[in-house]
């Protein structure tokens, strides 16, 4: 056995070993501590694509979502990339500027985050701790990623959405959209999510649940029979887009 060369191997080990060590030991603490603050934060969840549909990109960790948060009335807002991207992402950034967004939820162009992004917990942070975050941010590999959007109110987001909804009333549109009812048609319809029993028998026109379940009742249809002229329907007039909101009621009774 050469022992000579097991004692050199085992030298060579010994300096490998230490150099890792020694790497360790030299890892940045600012960094590390950035890498720690945005990981508990769950900053990963919202800005990286896939991650909302069970599975999370990770050769694109930070590089934007794919998935948007819709805000009643206010819109669809996607995570945007956090990478050092200089299109894309905040390569084009100050340190002031990331610091900015991330405690005061304020972008450069001066417009204000959407809510969900919680800056409003983050400005409880130190400056070191935010220091400390963009420097991990910055450390991250660049990819290009232009996430969708914001979209308005009133525009169709281009990619998926997020939405919370109560369990009876899905949304705003529906909720206005049964005001109408109740204003307009109430009179002679029963418009209620529950009709009363008996309804049909007393020789009032059919409820807007048993048109709704009907099965050539489509939205289409709605919005001919509404746009008509009929007489039995006095001082009836909506615009296009009031009738889009009754139609939508009706449709949800079903």
């Amino acid at each position: 056995m050469n022992y000579r060369r097991l004692s050199g191997c085992s030298a060579v080990l010994m300096v490998l070993a230490l150099g890792g060590l020694a790497g360790a030991r030299a890892a940045d603490p600012v960094l590390e501590r950035g890498r720690y603050l945005v990981t508990i934060a769950g900053c990963a969840d919202c800005h990286t694509p896939g991650y909302f549909l069970g599975k999370p990109d990770t050769a694109r960790q930070f590089a934007g979502s794919d998935v948007g948060f819709e805000i009643p009335r206010l819109g669809v807002f996607y995570g945007p990339n956090l990478t050092p991207d200089k299109e894309t992402g905040l390569g084009g950034w100050t340190d002031a500027q990331i610091g900015a967004a991330i405690t005061s939820g304020t972008l450069p162009s001066g417009r204000q985050l959407a809510l969900i992004m919680p800056w409003r917990a983050f400005a409880t942070l130190t400056k070191p701790d935010v220091s400390a975050i963009i420097v991990y941010l910055k450390s991250l590999p660049p990819v290009r990623n232009k996430v969708p959007g914001p979209f308005g109110p009133l525009e169709p987001p281009t990619s998926y959405v997020m939405k919370v909804v109560p369990p009876e009333v899905q949304n705003v549109a529906v909720q206005v959209g049964g005001s109408l009812a109740e204003r307009w048609c109430a009179s002679c319809h029963d418009v209620a999510r529950t009709p009363q029993a008996g309804s049909v028998e007393q020789g009032r026109p059919l409820s807007f649940k048993a048109i709704a379940v009907q099965t050539s009742t489509t939205r289409e249809s709605l919005d001919r029979h509404l746009s008509a002229a009929h007489t039995g329907m006095p001082d009836f007039s909506l615009s296009p887009y009031q009738r889009s909101l009754l139609i939508g009621y009706i449709l949800s009774l079903r």
